[in-house]
């Protein structure tokens, strides 16, 4: 758990269909970002229209959304799928860091 880099803040963003999305910008920033001529903003590597944010806010994170967000992006990727998934079928997320390490060791080993 050395790798986990320590976040002072992050910017909370939902989405119209309930969707939280979680940046390193401050409110000021993707407030310029919404008033300018873009009509999409690139968070988390995936554009999104402006039309489609609902509200944002500084949130304080927890230690399992502060690790989720310190993997590489390849591995980001790999458990915001499966978090997705989780939340959709089984109404849950990830319980602790182990069963994301386990998840990630998991998919990879099957990618070989």
């Amino acid at each position: 758990m050395s790798n986990i880099k320590p976040y002072k803040q992050k910017l909370t963003v939902e989405l119209k269909d309930w969707t939280k999305l979680y940046s390193d910008k401050n409110l000021e920033e993707l407030n310029q970002a919404l008033n300018s001529w873009w009509s999409f903003i690139e968070i988390d590597w995936v554009l999104f229209n402006v039309f489609e944010f609902k509200k944002a806010y500084i949130d304080k994170i927890n230690s399992i959304q502060d690790y989720i967000l310190s993997l590489p992006k390849d591995q980001k990727i790999i458990v915001k799928d499966r978090e997705q998934w989780l939340i959709e079928n089984l109404g849950r997320r990830f319980k602790n860091i182990e069963e994301i390490n386990k998840y990630i060791k998991n998919k990879v080993e099957q990618k070989q």
